[in-house]
């Protein structure tokens, strides 16, 4: 197999970058396993499509379900701390 002329062994990592993006993780989490100094960096690779926009209700209605059930929710506070909180 011959790769292209164009081809560096960035184009591996801006593929993995790419891809991460495209599965629906955050800038953060790229800035992490890319080893990003900044997230100004990382959000190039981040594009949100419909399909990832509903994924991340449905995670967050995932959260609050449990959160309903006394699950804790937030740096160790339980869901009724934080709603009592910002009532």
């Amino acid at each position: 197999m011959k790769l292209p002329t164009d081809f560096t062994p960035h184009s591996l990592r801006h593929t993995f970058g790419t891809r991460l993006g495209k599965s629906g993780a955050e800038a953060f989490t790229i800035m992490k396993l890319m080893g990003h100094s900044s997230v100004t960096i990382s959000q190039l690779y981040v594009h949100p499509t419909p399909d990832t926009i509903e994924r991340a209700f449905e995670k967050l209605q995932a959260v609050n379900e449990k959160g309903r059930s006394g699950a804790v929710l937030l740096e160790g506070l339980p869901v009724n701390s934080v709603e009592e909180d910002a009532a």
